[in-house]
């Protein structure tokens, strides 16, 4: 790996991990006779263009943190994956891999991180891009946090909702420092806003949210509605599975902060997302993708792209877009990182190539 690596100082690291880097929004999975599927909402506040990544398999990465004591985390990526990020390329805020996993980072106000220990620590956005690339399955996602602990400099801002093509699905949270799986029994209703999920459930349960709880963006409301849908869902319809998804994102979830609705299919790998800036429903087919490590490296900006075929729009990876990327997000949130520093870690996170 490049040397310029470990000359990233430690301060960067440390801005780069704050709670903006998770999303507000709602995920939820609907099981219908002929696919399982994975409804994500992201909403922002600010101006986000977004690009959306298409990351191959067998790429040697290594974490951008530098290590006082020891070497950086290093891993291959086991599968290609499709990921959406705010901030820019290795950091996602929600994606698919090929194996038909399929996660998402929201933010959670009231998570705290665990204490300090002899684990790798990790952003949740790199987190996301780390288990999209090692994990094919919800039980691969929980055991990252045998080796890997995420943290944030003023507490750790994310929950996050998970789910396999085998039919898991988990909410992976941090309470008081502890790691919270919730799945199975403990997992009633598979959704997630930005409530800590008991308390969502428990507002679901009573017909609303106390009036002195913490009540983000109306997570409590979207729970519900989310809810509600995935009752209300007949399989013996004529309505599309992912049509009813697709359907709950832009309306029955939707707020006005919106900026992706995506709507994944784990068993058919396709994607079916739409965007603030382009209300029309675009589709990517993985079975048209190659992931392989020497395949094209691929994106599509998500400012403003047209309608239709998702596949024939996207375009050869654009290091100076990607690079445009994390400097809006730099501005957006006033952190003092120069241009010349964001050009070198964009660069380091550029540099990683195929395993030997």
């Amino acid at each position: 790996m490049p040397s310029h690596a470990t000359t990233i100082s430690r301060w960067l690291f440390l801005l780069l991990i704050l709670p903006s880097t998770a999303a507000a929004g709602t995920a939820f999975r609907l099981d219908a006779p002929a696919a399982r599927l994975v409804g994500v909402s992201i909403e922002s506040d600010w101006a986000v263009d977004g690009i959306l990544f298409v990351n191959c398999r067998d790429i040697a990465k290594q974490s951008f943190r530098p290590e006082t004591e020891r070497a950086p985390l290093r891993w291959v990526s086991r599968f290609g994956s499709v990921s959406f990020s705010m901030v820019g390329r290795e950091f996602a805020t929600t994606g698919m891999n090929e194996s038909g996993l399929a996660l998402c980072a929201l933010h959670l106000r009231a998570s705290r991180p665990p204490a300090t220990d002899d684990r790798y620590p990790m952003d949740s956005a790199s987190w996301v891009q780390y288990a999209l690339d090692t994990c094919g399955t919800v039980e691969d996602v929980i055991a990252i946090d045998k080796t890997v602990r995420l943290e944030d400099s003023e507490g750790f801002p994310s929950h996050f909702f998970v789910a396999d093509a085998a039919g898991g699905c988990a909410v992976l949270e941090y309470l008081d420092g502890k790691f919270v799986v919730y799945r199975g029994e403990s997992l009633p209703i598979p959704v997630l806003t930005n409530m800590r999920y008991t308390k969502a459930l428990k507002a679901h349960k009573r017909g609303g949210a106390r009036w002195w709880w913490a009540n983000p963006d109306r997570s409590a409301e979207r729970f519900t509605a989310a809810a509600k849908r995935l009752k209300a869902f007949d399989p013996q319809a004529k309505v599309e599975a992912m049509n009813y998804v697709f359907a709950t994102l832009t309306t029955d979830v939707s707020l006005p902060t919106t900026i992706w609705s995506i709507a994944y299919d784990l068993s058919a790998k396709s994607i079916r997302f739409r965007t603030a800036r382009s209300p029309q429903p675009l589709e990517i087919r993985y079975d048209q993708l190659d992931f392989s490590c020497d395949g094209p490296a691929l994106m599509m900006p998500l400012n403003a792209p047209p309608a239709g075929d998702g596949n024939s729009l996207l375009v050869a990876y654009d290091s100076q877009r990607n690079l445009e990327l994390f400097r809006g997000f730099v501005a957006n949130h006033r952190l003092n990182v120069s241009e010349d520093e964001s050009a070198k870690l964009m660069h380091f996170l550029e540099s990683f190539h195929c395993a030997p």
